[in-house]
């Protein structure tokens, strides 16, 4: 099963937040073990911001669900009236 784009995007957003503790450790400032604590908090706030933004996404969508409900409801009260 393929990811859909919104966790395609947030796994390149992870790994792209991972880019400077990369150059951390390759320039030796950073030890594997901190690499390791610092990986790990990444992944956390990646995750914490992609289950977010798709509860803000999920929402949305349903808010923009409701109001078309309505307008077609309405659309149908107006066609029976008149």
């Amino acid at each position: 099963m393929k990811a859909g784009p919104l966790r395609q995007g947030i796994a390149v957003l992870g790994l792209i937040a991972l880019v400077p503790t990369l150059f951390n450790v390759a320039m030796g400032r950073l030890s594997p073990g901190g690499a390791a604590v610092r990986a790990l908090i990444t992944f956390a706030v990646v995750m914490l911001v992609g289950r977010l933004l798709a509860a803000a996404l999920r929402f949305y969508a349903r808010s923009v669900e409701r109001a078309n409900e309505r307008r077609v409801e309405l659309r149908r009260a107006d066609d029976h009236a008149a």
